[in-house]
């Protein structure tokens, strides 16, 4: 019975420190305790400095928390320690997005999904970032890196071009076959056609959510730009 007794003592035997600290990390990750959660992680890493596990659970509470530097350097040292194990290249990956560092961030979700192609996760967080690098840049690295596995690439931008409504209200308007009393209502509606057109791109190169909204590049770009001058110059009278 000797051999049946030390089965049972070892069965029964309380969890290591580490594994309690996890476990206890866990518990507060999942109540949205997360500076508790990086304590808790934090004391089973020293117990246990060899797990690629304990690290990426770290990063993950540290970008909850917007510490986006600390939980990059938590998710390399998790790819440090298991370089084949996708979730780490993920955590990278987010660790990235947050410092909105997204060249790098579509780096590490390709490095993921080349160990895990099927991750569903991770195809989502690279179009989501494919999403914001719109226009010509978007276009470049699409056609420099090819698509990444299992990804459909983003279309391009459509950039800001005139319609042809546009154009044959301008031509209308120059050269005024309808009469002159109808120049102002063609130059009116021109200038409201190209309006439309620089939202239709706007909305096709650029997810509606309100990230986009506080995103700077958005105001900085060329449609935006063009749309900025639109609605007033309706109502200013043509000069010709």
């Amino acid at each position: 019975y000797a051999p049946r007794c030390v089965y049972m003592a070892e069965a029964s035997a309380p969890p290591s420190a580490a594994e309690e600290a996890k476990q206890s990390g866990t518990a507060a990750f999942k109540a949205g305790r997360f500076d508790d959660a990086v304590a808790h992680f934090t004391t089973a890493i020293e117990a246990d400095p060899q797990s690629h596990v304990l690290f990426s659970n770290r990063s993950a509470a540290y970008a909850k928390l917007e510490q986006y530097k600390a939980s990059l350097l938590d998710a390399n040292q998790c790819i440090k320690l298991a370089p084949t194990w996708a979730k780490g290249h993920s955590r990278r990956g987010a660790a990235y997005v947050g410092l909105r560092n997204w060249r790098q961030a579509i780096v590490a979700y390709e490095e993921g999904l080349t160990h895990e192609p099927d991750s569903a996760v991770m195809k989502e967080a690279l179009v989501s970032i494919q999403l914001k690098l719109s226009g010509a840049a978007a276009e470049q690295m699409q056609q420099q890196r090819g698509p990444p596995p299992g990804v459909p690439a983003v279309p391009a931008a459509a950039g800001g071009g005139l319609s042809p409504l546009t154009l044959l209200l301008t031509l209308v308007y120059f050269v005024p076959l309808l009469g002159a009393a109808r120049r102002d209502l063609c130059y009116r509606g021109a200038l409201w056609a190209a309006a439309a057109t620089c939202l239709l791109s706007l909305s096709r190169s650029w997810p509606l959510s309100m990230a986009t909204l506080k995103d700077a590049r958005l105001w900085k770009c060329d449609d935006m730009q063009r749309l900025h001058l639109s609605p007033p110059l309706p109502i200013s009278p043509p000069y010709l």
